[in-house]
């Protein structure tokens, strides 16, 4: 089992993996560390969008 943690921000997303030599490493999305994320209401419902 490989422990991993995901921090949800206000503006991105990250994530990282700890392998199974205890070295952490960030999990990449299209070759990014940070996956840009934002909210957007609309008409009294939540809509989610990615930049």
């Amino acid at each position: 089992m490989y422990p991993f943690a995901i921090d949800l921000g206000t503006s991105n997303t990250v994530a990282v993996l700890r392998g199974a030599d205890g070295q952490i490493r960030p999990l990449l999305f299209d070759g990014r560390e940070q996956l840009p994320v934002s909210r957007l209401c609309r008409c009294g419902r939540r809509v989610d969008r990615r930049q």
